[in-house]
């Protein structure tokens, strides 16, 4: 198995995608721990509105990194799949020949 075939992401699709989401849950905690008194000086000194849009943001990033993950899984199905027809297409005009 080889990091560099590609075949390494399609192997360990699943742990690979629970990695990362562990890695940026561990990395929002350390920054919201190391930058606590920055962000409640921002959030006192902002109005309702602005952390509104703030907040409309880091939830928008991963409500459509997920979707994107998502389909890029289903297009890759739907590229193996393609991928298999033809090569049955060359087995059975190999045949006939």
């Amino acid at each position: 198995m080889s990091l560099i075939d590609g075949k390494w992401w399609e192997e360990n699709q699943n742990r690979a995608r629970r990695l990362s989401a562990i890695c940026s849950l561990v990395a929002l905690a350390l920054v919201l721990i190391l930058f606590h008194s920055e962000l409640k000086e921002f959030f006192s000194s902002h109005s309702w509105w602005e952390d509104t849009l703030v907040a409309l943001a880091g939830v928008a990033v991963p409500v459509l990194a997920y979707f994107e993950l998502r389909h890029s899984g289903e297009a890759n199905q739907l590229r193996r799949e393609a991928n298999v027809a033809p090569k049955s297409l060359v087995d059975n005009e190999g045949c006939q020949t």
